[in-house]
């Protein structure tokens, strides 16, 4: 095969250490079984013209940088999507078989490589167990999340010890056979050395490695030592990795009595560790544990923590470790000394050594196979996985400001087949850690496309900042076998809204029709007039002739979540507002309707999660909780008027001696800061500031729990663009009761419905309603049974993909995606809405 091998190590400061060390290893055995290695080379690089591996492998070079860090997580997961795709590209270019990710833990950031099979690497799991240790910032929870995802997705895994191995299958939910165990080999000097002891025996000493990291456990080390030396039992030398960790130690005090070094070579470490009469290795947590493999190849004692990496490599001989191997308990660290003193004396069997000796031997013999079998074993293993794609699909994914990220990683949710997710903006934590979802860059959709022009597409085009790449994809790739989902109505607002916060206005104007010089000079006049580059106000409301120039023509299935009501209302707001306009109009009858899909989000692990937000908040058992859910500002939600009532009928209750307490959560990111202030001040001048509960959860299990904890939430919209809410579906999909106003087209209860030319009274009425406790728990059941009929996202799902619809009274039409599109582009020379619609 000829393979890629992410060379990251190079560029970091573990270059010639372990890990530097290890990567040259698989290099080695990858060659050794004659498969043809690049090694792909960062910025910063340590290696020398001189060095071995220039000379043995082919070169490849990524200009990003593995130790200094974007400053914003934008940047950084640019880079990460800039980076995916250049891999991608290099990949099909240079017509790699497999690519190796050698240190998944090292930055730039990548997401799921879908132009070859993977291996990846997999050192240890210790920031997860030592956690405030080791992730201590935003900047390295984003790094480490991701290089955890690496190893989940990875086609095959190799792990460099058997404990990982097992931690792995535990931690991640591997199964054992997607994972090969190559341990690290030690230098050559260690296989071939002898005891060259010349008769003059030195005075006994300990010899120990102090490293800096909490894994390492310095401070219980040293504390040990010092009772060594004071007990008179021993003389101790240590070796610091670094001159830095060294002058820390001794301006301490904590070398008093302590032979210290620092920085040695492997000749000078080796003299240390031979002439030793036991050699330490107190480690907490490690991947595997050179030193300790070392002392043993040198016959020397050892003291250790009974830690399962030690087992593992202490325990390959069936022979009796007594005089070789002194235990500490890992969680009481404290040395007998008389004990130890007595341990010293012994004489250990020879065979003991010579046991693991042979064990390593073997497996370093054994390796080259084991390496090959696992490219192997991903080369199958990723057939297998791309066999049962189901779809890909494009959209954002949360962490961008869009609903419609939700939507798609419902859909994702609710097949048990594999899934190509492409994106553009957003949080992938959300997602990178599905198993049946590989989360791609969307730089990498046309390549994806070229190896498997088989899988059909789902594109979401909606407010976010996926929206114009997204349409950019459907210019270049849409295919008959594609769906477009379509979720509101009115677009263009949102392309001019975007292009403009990105600096791509040139972009648009180059995109404007080109069908005619009358239909180019009025998109471009229009362009030059709107509210984005002019504040004079003064854009003309002209509707010039339709251009198909914006897209080339391409086949596409369109459907649309927005039932008849919600298409009414949207239409009734039109109606009383002239500058309201519908982008697809002319498509409106051939939207094949498919009703929003969503996976099931109650079950045990919310509803103990709910519990714990109530007890969180102070709410207990028999009290009423109401939420609102989104971004908390007025506007097309009618937010303001919701707090008021809300807070007065609380009051209310309150004053007539309701033993049942009512919360009202509102859960979401402030935007308009007043409007909370005065919220807040309402519920304090009420004598209810206590009442009112203000959360934004960032974690989606979270959300989701933040929502189970309610008893009813509200869901007003004015229809101005044609919008299916998320929250709506998300709520029945848990059997909460869904609070809507008339205007919305949300109805399905009448007792949960208030008027909007008579909001206040019957808000008031619907919230008594809430409060009867029968009455709540029939609407229970109703809301969860109106998830399982009409938005169970499996089913949703089904009928998207399906080539026939014959259960919607829509007729499902094959349209060009240049119709919707020229739709569009003569939205383009007239007034776009203004941003507040947006």
């Amino acid at each position: 095969m000829k393979v890629l091998v992410d060379g990251r190590v190079y560029s970091s400061g573990a270059y010639d250490r372990g890990m530097g060390r290890y990567v040259d290893h698989v290099i080695d055995l990858l060659q050794s079984k004659g498969h043809e290695v690049c090694v792909l080379l960062f910025q910063d690089c340590h290696l020398e013209r001189s060095s071995p591996l220039l000379q043995a492998c082919g070169i490849r070079y990524a200009n990003y940088n593995v130790e200094t860090l974007a400053p914003t997580t934008d940047l950084r997961y640019r880079d990460a999507h800039n980076f995916t795709t250049f891999l991608s590209k290099l990949v099909a270019l240079d017509g790699f078989d497999l690519y190796v990710d050698a240190t998944p833990f090292l930055s730039p950031m990548r997401f799921d490589l879908l132009a070859c099979p993977v291996v990846t690497i997999c050192y240890d799991f210790i920031p997860l167990k030592l956690l405030h240790d080791y992730i201590t910032n935003e900047v390295v929870v984003e790094i480490y999340y991701n290089g955890l995802s690496r190893v989940l997705k990875a086609d095959h895994v190799i792990s460099i010890s058997e404990t990982v191995a097992l931690e792995a299958a535990q931690f991640l939910g591997l199964a054992p056979e997607a994972i090969s165990v190559i341990s690290p080999r030690l230098d050559s000097i260690y296989e071939t050395w002898t005891d060259t002891n010349d008769g003059e025996e030195d005075a006994p000493y300990l010899f120990g490695m102090v490293g800096g990291h909490r894994s390492k456990n310095p401070d219980v080390a040293i504390r040990m030592y010092r009772d060594i030396v004071d007990a008179g039992v021993a003389a101790v030398r240590v070796n610091a990795p670094t001159k830095d960790q060294f002058e820390h130690l001794k301006d301490a005090g904590l070398l008093k009595g302590i032979e210290a070094t620092y920085s040695v070579t492997e000749v000078e470490k080796l003299e240390l560790q031979s002439r030793a009469h036991v050699i330490s290795h107190l480690s907490l947590e490690e991947g595997f544990g050179i030193p300790l493999l070392e002392a043993i190849f040198l016959r020397r004692k050892v003291i250790v923590l009974d830690i399962p990496m030690n087992r593992e490599i202490l325990g390959k001989s069936d022979r009796s470790d007594a005089g070789a191997v002194f235990w500490l308990d890992a969680d009481n660290q404290v040395l007998p000394i008389e004990t130890f003193s007595a341990f010293l004396q012994m004489d250990p069997d020879p065979g003991y050594f010579d046991d693991v000796r042979s064990y390593y031997l073997g497996h370093w013999r054994d390796s080259a196979t084991v390496a090959d079998r696992a490219l192997q074993s991903a080369v199958d293993a990723s057939a297998r996985w791309f066999s049962d794609v189901q779809f890909k699909i494009f959209s954002s994914i949360p962490g961008s400001f869009c609903g419609v990220a939700d939507y798609s990683l419902c859909y994702v949710r609710s097949t048990p087949s594999n899934v190509v997710l492409f994106f553009s903006e957003g949080d992938q934590k959300t997602v990178s850690h599905t198993p049946n979802v590989r989360l791609a860059a969307h730089g990498e959709y046309e390549n994806f496309q070229k190896r498997h022009p088989g899988v059909p597409g789902l594109f979401n085009l909606a407010f976010s900042q996926a929206l114009y790449p997204g349409i950019e994809l459907l210019q270049a790739h849409a295919q008959a076998s594609d769906v477009l989902l379509i979720h509101e109505r009115a677009y263009v607002p949102g392309l001019w809204h975007f292009k403009a916060q990105k600096g791509e206005l040139d972009d648009l104007a180059l995109s404007l029709p080109r069908s005619s010089e009358r239909a180019t000079s009025a998109a471009a006049t229009d362009l030059a007039l709107s509210h984005l580059v002019n504040k004079r106000e003064t854009a003309e409301k002209s509707r010039p002739a339709l251009s198909p120039d914006w897209l080339v023509a391409r086949p596409i299935t369109m459907v649309s979540h927005l039932p008849k009501p919600v298409l009414a209302k949207m239409h009734e707001a039109r109606q009383a507002d002239s500058e309201l306009q519908n982008d697809l109009d002319e498509l409106e009858g051939s939207f094949a309707f498919v009703p929003l899909g969503i996976d099931p989000r109650g079950g045990p692990a919310v509803a103990r999660a709910a519990q714990a937000a109530r007890r969180r908040h102070g709410v207990q058992a028999d009290d009423i909780v109401l939420g609102h859910f989104g971004l908390i500002l007025n506007d097309i939600k009618r937010l303001a008027e919701i707090i008021d009532v809300t807070a007065r009928f609380i009051a209310r209750k309150k004053a007539e001696g309701e033993a049942r307490r009512l919360f009202f959560v509102l859960s979401g990111k402030i935007i308009d800061q007043k409007l909370f202030d005065d919220a807040r001040a309402q519920f304090a001048r009420l004598g209810i500031a206590s009442r009112l509960i203000h959360s934004n959860p960032v974690l989606e299990d979270d959300f989701d729990a933040e929502i189970a904890m309610c008893d009813a939430v509200f869901c007003f919209r004015k229809q101005i663009r044609g919008q299916l809410s998320h929250i709506f579906v998300r709520a029945l999909s848990m059997g909460r009761p869904v609070i809507v106003n008339e205007d919305s087209g949300y109805a399905y209860d009448p007792r949960l419905v208030v008027q909007d030319r008579s909001l206040e009274v019957g808000l008031q009425g619907v919230l008594q309603t809430i409060c009867n406790r029968d009455i709540a728990a029939e609407l229970r059941r109703i809301s969860y049974a109106q998830y399982q009929r009409h938005h169970r996202g499996d089913r949703s799902l089904q009928r998207i993909l399906k080539k026939k619809r014959p259960w919607t009274r829509f007729p499902a039409a094959r349209l060009s995606v240049s119709r919707i599109l020229r739709t569009l582009s003569s939205a383009l020379t007239w007034k776009p809405q203004p941003s507040r619609t947006l």
